[in-house]
């Protein structure tokens, strides 16, 4: 009865044990998305902008923004970073009236040059 208690105990430990690995890996690339992003969309996040090329005004990227949507939805917020080199992220959101909630979140990032 010993022998049977220790290998289940065994077991159901390294069970439970594997559920709090995997917690534990998915929780940390929860928190430090905003550092891993970058690495694994770089080029949808950077551009590399000629001299040559102009930077266009925002409203003209937000219009670009809605052409590639090709659904209007109201516009939920706008990302603007101080490098040159990072697009510019519309964020569009769709509302849900009968849940009360936002229930589709669409982002399109645009260059800032053309």
């Amino acid at each position: 009865m010993r022998k049977l208690i220790g290998t289940l105990h065994l077991w159901l430990g390294m069970m439970s044990g594997l559920v709090i690995v995997i917690l534990g890996i998915t929780g940390c690339l929860y928190a430090f998305i905003d550092e891993i992003r970058p690495l694994v969309y770089y080029y949808r996040i950077f551009i590399n902008p000629t001299k040559q090329q102009k930077m266009l005004p925002l409203q003209e990227l937000k219009n670009n923004a809605d052409v590639a949507l090709k659904k209007k939805l109201p516009l939920l917020d706008v990302e603007i970073y101080a490098d040159d080199r990072h697009t510019i992220v519309f964020r569009y959101r769709e509302r849900n009236n009968q849940a009360n909630l936002y229930t589709l979140i669409i982002s399109s990032a645009t260059s800032r040059f053309i």
